[in-house]
């Protein structure tokens, strides 16, 4: 039963997950000593650095580029779809004129 419980610990700590902050870290190696939540811990609070304005700046400008790219690609897309509307419009009266004219 033991070994099966070291082999579950190891499986969780070797897990990908989606974690949201580094008290979900702990909270998730929860199997780990003492020890390695303190080291975990003072790790957490080395790595982290301070937000500045220009990473903030850097992330707007990121994120309008995205909904910029995003509206070209939804006028591109409104733009084909018209053309293909008007050009079906046109080829199904074309094919009525003709069958008017042309019986």
């Amino acid at each position: 039963m033991t070994r099966r419980n070291n082999a579950n610990a190891t499986q969780n700590e070797n897990s990908i997950v989606q974690l949201h902050s580094d008290q979900d870290i702990i909270d998730y190696l929860s199997c780990a000593s003492p020890a390695t939540k303190e080291k975990l811990r003072e790790e957490a609070q080395i790595s982290r650095k301070p937000i500045t304005e220009r990473h903030v700046r850097s992330l707007v400008i990121s994120e309008m580029e995205t909904n910029k790219k995003e509206m070209e690609n939804k006028i591109a897309d409104g733009i084909e779809n018209f053309s293909t509307s008007i050009l079906a419009f046109i080829e199904v009266r074309l094919n009525d004129w003709k069958n008017v004219f042309m019986p």
